[in-house]
């Protein structure tokens, strides 16, 4: 009896024999064999956000191209509704595949979430839908940014092509709550974000803590011992500074400090905004040392609710660069730890031309060496920082200082 052909080969083998020729004279006139995977290509229209051309984002993503083995993460978007039917967010959603392929209204991985498909909604206390990004259009845009698919004509892109989106809205649309109840549903989020393995989680918000008050206190410390347990361990929190008006850290005068932003805990990033200027300028104060790096913050276009696209100016959006350059690096190098992710994106931040905006006494940067001072989000460094894994991961010496961090190293070393 005659053996069946391998499984490609039989697909080959119903094809026509016209269709076979066709390509096989497609690949000859190419010159190279025919892609075992189409490329990562973008639009030309990418290119004329001054945001994009500032973060490197066209280096690291040539880089990506050209890696092996690279791997999607997973970023969990805490923040108000996310409209994930828009096109350009298609194939770009985490799923829980138990909810996905179990029954309908069913808590299939018992969880106490019936149906958390692609997450859940702690303000409704249900799935996400669509129609919960609202008129703020906010987590829809910070979305955009971390992960968004590129698309002809339009100028919207994320910064990560391995990215995978985890919806979890914990800040309402509209109406207003105490910031103990939101920073207690915050921490809700951060736990189901945890438990359901999310790699980075994004926080583009901040929430004001009264020392004064006893519930805020209580809250906050919550959060905090969250974030600094063990399911957090590997983790990277990515979180947004607040406006120039609110120092970041602990305000003597007013007893009160901003979280997550104030935190200080090893897998947490603070991000301030820039402003493109001569020199760039960041949009927030950094505090005495809350603030670790910089991202373009002003003239940034991303998605809003309807298949559409819109310019808009935030700390809320550089967080979202900066979320997506940890998916992308972490992708890319997915052996690594997230303790040498943060170490690598602070590390090799660009230095030139950044300065504090409205600086206090005594106001800096927070991160310690090996971070540079005055540092802005530069993916460029990826193109020489991957041959580095490869050689780290092989067992050979390395030089750059992030690779092998501890919990307990705050500065570099060598090994074997």
């Amino acid at each position: 009896m005659r053996a069946n052909p391998p499984r490609q080969n039989r697909r080959l083998a119903a094809l026509p024999i016209a269709a076979l020729w066709c390509l096989a004279l497609t690949a000859i006139l190419a010159g190279r064999q025919l892609p075992a995977q189409p490329a990562n290509v973008f639009p030309d229209t990418i290119l004329t956000n001054w945001w994009w051309r500032s973060c490197s984002a066209a280096v690291a993503w040539n880089t990506w191209e050209t890696a092996r083995d690279q791997q999607s993460r997973i970023v969990a978007v805490l923040d108000s509704g996310v409209d994930f039917h828009h096109p350009q967010l298609a194939n770009r959603l985490w799923t829980n595949w138990a909810e996905a392929s179990g029954m309908p209204d069913y808590d299939d991985d018992g969880n106490g979430k019936n149906d958390d498909v692609h997450g859940w909604n702690f303000v409704r206390n249900q799935p996400p839908q669509p129609t919960d990004a609202g008129p703020q259009r906010h987590g829809t845009m910070v979305s955009g940014l971390i992960a968004a698919k590129p698309a002809t004509g339009r100028r919207a892109a994320g910064i990560a092509p391995g990215g995978r989106l985890m919806i979890v809205q914990y800040s309402p649309n509209g109406g207003t709550t105490s910031n103990a109840e939101q920073l207690v549903r915050l921490t809700g989020a951060l736990a189901y974000a945890l438990s359901n393995k999310a790699d980075i989680i994004n926080i583009s918000s901040h929430i004001p803590i009264r020392l004064t008050n006893s519930a805020e206190v209580t809250a906050m410390l919550g959060f905090s011992n969250l974030l600094a347990s063990s399911a957090a361990i590997n983790t990277l929190v990515v979180c947004a500074a607040p406006t120039p008006n609110i120092v970041t850290d602990l305000d003597d005068a007013s007893r009160t400090l901003v979280v997550p932003a104030a935190l200080d805990h090893p897998n947490l990033i603070t991000v301030t905004g820039l402003d493109p200027g001569s020199p760039e300028t960041m949009t927030s104060r950094s505090g005495k040392k809350a603030v670790d790096i910089a991202a373009p913050a002003s003239n940034i276009v991303s998605l809003i609710p309807g298949n559409e696209e819109a310019e808009f100016h935030g700390n809320s959006y550089a967080t979202a660069l900066v979320s997506g350059a940890a998916a992308l690096v972490w992708g890319m190098m997915p052996k690594l730890t997230a303790r040498e992710v943060r170490c690598l994106l602070l590390s090799n931040a660009a230095t030139n031309n950044v300065k504090i905006a409205s600086p206090l006494p005594g106001e800096e940067w927070g991160y310690t060496p090996p971070a540079k001072p005055n540092s802005k989000l530069d993916l460029s460094f990826v193109t020489n920082v991957y041959p580095s894994y490869l050689a780290y991961q092989a067992g050979q010496r390395f030089t750059n200082c992030c690779f092998g961090l501890t919990e307990q190293q705050n500065g570099c070393r060598e090994t074997q």
